[in-house]
């Protein structure tokens, strides 16, 4: 499958994404939820509630439930190391189950 970002039409790099999407030879997609719509797995993510978490992921869950958190107190409630954490919360993410806020925060999707 091909995926292609519009490009505004004066830009000189416009022309190959752009004949792609108008001739139907690849998706328009302007955001990462267009993605996940087209593979329908926002369905997916959502049934993923039910599959196990790991202790770490667990851990981030529990803080999440009581109110959207920032990546500092994270890091010290959990006491999970930085890199941990940040595949943690990536992998969440991408499951569905955490959403990504401004300014670091994180809060249950």
């Amino acid at each position: 499958d091909i995926f292609a970002v519009p490009v505004n039409v004066t830009s000189g790099k416009s022309e190959l994404t752009n004949l792609l999407i108008k001739t139907a030879q690849a998706e328009c997609v302007t955001s990462p939820q267009d993605i996940i719509d087209f593979y329908g797995l926002q369905k997916a993510a959502k049934q993923s509630r039910a599959i196990e978490l790991n202790f770490d992921e667990r851990a981030i869950i529990e803080l999440l439930q009581q109110e959207p958190r920032s990546f500092d107190f994270l890091t010290q409630k959990t006491k999970i190391s930085v890199q941990t954490l940040n595949s943690c919360l990536t992998t969440l993410e991408i499951r569905g189950l955490i959403r990504r806020l401004p300014s670091q925060i994180f809060c249950l999707a």
